[in-house]
């Protein structure tokens, strides 16, 4: 599915890319030792500190000054910018749930395929009469 302009806006894009781009480079540079690692990612913008982690819990405790972060594991393959919107829109909606990111892990689909029924949510709150609630 192409990613639409009425599902992501401008901000989410940029902000997808960045995680997208920040997680693809470490891959580039690091090859399969980036491999099952973990980057810290800000909910703001989809920016990283630059660093990998060697373990979730090393991740926090580097950002544990910032409540405004998430960690997300380096996959094999790298991170689409369409996985990475999803990835990104999921920890989002975690946040505001009230998941706190330093304390517990939110179980977040990295791959498109995973992310079907929070993409079907969207696409009914853009049907007629709905509203779109991102």
């Amino acid at each position: 599915m192409p990613l639409r302009p009425e599902l992501a806006t401008q901000e989410e894009w940029d902000a997808a890319k960045r995680f997208s781009d920040a997680v693809n480079l470490h891959l580039t540079a690091q090859g399969e030792d980036a491999i099952g690692r973990w980057v810290a990612v800000k909910l703001a913008d989809g920016s990283t500190d630059g660093n990998l982690y060697d373990s979730r819990p090393d991740a926090v405790r580097h950002q544990i000054h910032d409540p405004w972060c998430f960690y997300a594991h380096v996959q094999p393959g790298g991170l689409g910018v369409k996985e990475a919107w999803i990835v990104l829109s999921y920890a989002r909606q975690a946040k505001k749930a009230g998941v706190i990111f330093a304390e517990e892990q939110a179980l977040v689909p990295q791959r498109l395929e995973l992310g079907g029924s929070w993409l079907a949510r969207q696409r009914l709150a853009l049907a007629p009469g709905g509203t779109f609630r991102g």
